[in-house]
């Protein structure tokens, strides 16, 4: 019983930390450059600059019927555990905007999207370690 609890608070430490470095990376590196992704915050990305549409609530609807898809193929573990670290990693980028509280850095874009690329996949992988999915492709 002890081993599942630390497991558990060890995936949920790992999928904070891992959400909030992939917010970190898209908001100040990718998006005041204009340089998007893939997947969910990709589209969120494009349809920011296009229709000013929030980032968070894009990645939110477009998320939502993979969501119930996954709870019924994948098993309730996993789907929970994508779920928390989806809604973290949009909670973290609406609350961490790169007009806000993060000042905007337009550096070369070749570094930032090195230095995003960088972030991102250092923040997907924490989030795979803990058995969790943060995007859906």
């Amino acid at each position: 019983m002890k081993s599942k609890i630390s497991k558990l608070l060890v995936d949920g430490f790992l999928i904070v930390i891992g959400a909030y470095i992939m917010s970190v990376a898209i908001n100040l590196f990718l998006l005041p450059n204009k340089i998007t992704t893939g997947g969910a915050s990709g589209v969120g990305t494009i349809m920011y600059y296009l229709f000013d549409i929030n980032i968070s609530l894009t990645i939110l609807i477009i998320n939502i019927p993979l969501f119930i898809i996954a709870l019924k193929k994948l098993g309730f573990s996993f789907s929970f555990k994508s779920i928390v670290a989806t809604l973290l990693f949009t909670i973290f980028l609406q609350v961490f905007t790169y007009n806000g509280f993060v000042l905007r850095n337009r550096t070369d874009m070749f570094i930032s999207s090195v230095y995003g690329g960088l972030l991102l996949g250092l923040g997907m992988s924490l989030i795979f370690k803990a058995g969790a999915c943060s995007r859906r492709y």
